[in-house]
């Protein structure tokens, strides 16, 4: 990680430039002056260039170290038993694996079981179609991973330049596989930037701090069919985490809390902001784990936006286990103390503990089995029996 950058007001216009030329030479436009004018838009600038020329010096060098790490990790063997019904399910039919006489959840891991070369071997689902921004990046291993992290980068970056930025040996763990996806490019001032939300060609950085559902839809449902392609390759929902760095933050926080299918691993917010008051949630989302980092030094989106993030959060989602670590002298980069939380965080993701066995859920009583599948925002008002609350509980 470089360090972080430090500009005077003077200075703005000087790296303003270079960001503009930087932009041109990548996309074949020539500018000699920086389209910003105010203060808030050249911070924007600032930024964007920081990102664009530490991707054009680093990301050769990490990409090669990082498929140098993928090459000499062994691939791991996948653990049935912590798959949902559902997911292992969803992961027999991606692989092409009949379970139309599979009636229960025994019979499905006896066929998973039956089959597990077939769903072992490193056959990697297509990104979802339709998406306009780059085919998504990894870091790790291409099958059998124990946790996935999809961490988008932040505004003006792409996938394989945020692999600079926090890839390698910074978050590298045995197990773990870390997903980069990329933004479409939109013009934004008459220069084609990446960008996960919709924004109209004038809008100003107060304007993108405060953006909502809207603007962030298609990205978020974009990522929520990464989501559900990781679920596919046979890892579980619960050992799957989101994340996002600026604006990819924002778009990883709403796409954490509104995914609808089964409870996530954690969703991870770094030096970003909330936007719109309101955001959709998930019953199944009522417990996620959510860690905030923001640092204390940061020009580009104030601290104040991070203890938002954190308290917005808290209030929509009063069950979720929300956490804020702020860092002195951290400008909007990273730095060793967040890269050791940011470690933390995934170490326990990587670690997580495997749902209860069937036999397990068939010996709790009815207020456990009730307790147990609120947690996990499954509805028990149809259950009126012990035993449909045992059924709905083999299905999650």
């Amino acid at each position: 990680i470089p360090p972080p950058l430090e500009a005077s007001t003077n200075g703005f216009h000087e790296l303003a430039s270079l960001a503009a030329k930087e932009l041109g030479d990548q996309t074949g436009h020539k500018h000699s002056q920086p389209p910003a004018e105010s203060s808030t838009d050249m911070l924007l600038l600032v930024a964007t260039a920081t990102f664009l020329l530490v991707r054009s010096s680093s990301k050769t060098l990490v990409g090669t170290a990082s498929a140098r790490q993928r090459s000499k990790r062994p691939a791991r063997m996948l653990d049935f038993g912590a798959l949902r019904t559902g997911e292992l399910k969803q992961l027999l039919k991606s692989r092409g694996v009949s379970v139309t006489d599979c009636f229960d959840r025994e019979t499905l891991l006896e066929r998973a079981e039956e089959r597990r070369a077939c769903l072992e071997a490193p056959s990697v689902p297509p990104p979802p179609a339709g998406w306009a921004g780059a085919d998504p990046l990894e870091q790790g291993p291409e099958g059998g991973a124990d946790a996935v992290l999809i961490l988008l980068h932040g505004f003006g970056d792409s996938g394989d330049g945020f692999i600079s930025q926090m890839g390698g040996p910074l978050i590298t763990q045995p197990g773990l596989r870390v997903v980069f996806p990329s933004a479409p490019r939109t013009q934004i001032g008459g220069f084609p930037v990446s960008s996960w939300l919709s924004l109209s060609p004038g809008v100003n950085p107060a304007q993108m701090m405060r953006a909502g559902g809207s603007e962030a839809r298609s990205a978020v449902d974009y990522v929520h069919e990464l989501i559900r392609r990781e679920i596919a390759r046979g890892v579980p929902s619960s050992a799957i985490a989101v994340g996002g760095f600026s604006q990819g933050g924002l778009v990883a926080v709403r796409a954490g809390l509104s995914f609808p299918d089964a409870p996530l691993g954690g969703v991870l917010a770094l030096s970003t902001f909330f936007g719109a008051e309101e955001a959709t949630v998930a019953a199944a989302q009522r417990s996620v784990r959510v860690q905030v980092c923001h640092g204390e030094a940061d020009g580009v989106v104030p601290l104040a936006e991070g203890q938002r993030v954190a308290e917005r959060v808290g209030r929509l989602v009063p069950g979720a286990a929300v956490s804020f670590c702020s860092y002195p002298g951290m400008a909007h980069a990273t730095c060793p103390e967040e890269v050791r939380d940011i470690r933390a965080f995934l170490g326990a993701l990587v670690e997580a503990e495997a749902p209860p066995e069937a036999a397990d859920l068939k010996a709790m009583s009815a207020a456990e089995l009730k307790a147990w599948l609120r947690d996990r925002g499954v509805p028990t008002a149809d259950c009126f029996e012990r035993a449909d609350l045992v059924a709905r509980a083999l299905e999650v």
